[in-house]
């Protein structure tokens, strides 16, 4: 799919709307995939299988977008992004927890990365064996991998920020995504000044 999309954007004289790096690790089966990733990356996509059987909504025409499996709560914005650039492109998709089921993208998030992760891809019937899968799940998990890179980030004008606040004590964690530098000073000063009104309103 990852082969296809290049070839796709290079035919189109097409470019990713923001600088795009895609990897091909081999070590996802033994949670080495995503341990590292470079500072400057701030969302982190596995493309990935998705999985189909009884209590699951996934089919072999549709794409899978999972927000939870086995160890990792997905970001929730990047996901509801792609759920919407499905809707917006006419992607067939469905959304599912995987109770067991790990991916690069998880690795990358218990690795301790400063990112937003989120997978999603084709599902296939007996993972780890004789996987099968639709042309229509294959296309339809392309053109989500393509409206993503083309269309870029959801965005919010306060993302490099995330809150915090801890019940049995006061505390703020601000955590701060490694961009503009202006981002990261508004970040930090919103950050104290609602750790101080919590202070003040205690």
């Amino acid at each position: 799919i990852c082969f296809t999309a290049l070839k796709y954007l290079k035919e189109q004289g097409l470019k990713p709307k923001y600088n795009t790096i895609i990897s091909f690790p081999y070590g996802e089966e033994i949670g080495l995939g995503g341990n590292y990733v470079p500072a400057e990356v701030s969302e982190f996509i596995a493309l990935d299988i998705g999985l189909i059987g009884p209590g699951l909504e996934g089919n072999e025409y549709s794409v899978s977008i999972c927000p939870k499996d086995a160890s990792v709560v997905y970001d929730f914005d990047l996901t509801s992004h792609l759920i919407d650039l499905a809707e917006k492109h006419g992607c067939s998709y469905a959304v599912d927890l995987f109770k067991n089921y790990g991916s690069d993208a998880g690795v990358a998030v218990k690795s301790g990365n400063n990112l937003r992760a989120a997978v999603f891809g084709m599902a296939v019937h007996c993972s780890h064996g004789m996987e099968r899968t639709h042309m229509d799940g294959l296309r339809n998990t392309m053109n989500l991998l393509l409206a993503y890179v083309l269309v870029g980030k959801s965005g919010f004008a306060l993302e490099t920020m995330t809150f915090l606040l801890c019940s049995l004590g006061l505390g703020a964690v601000i955590t701060v995504r490694p961009e503009e530098g202006m981002k990261q000073t508004v970040a930090i000063a919103l950050g104290v000044a609602v750790y101080l009104l919590i202070l003040w309103l205690m």
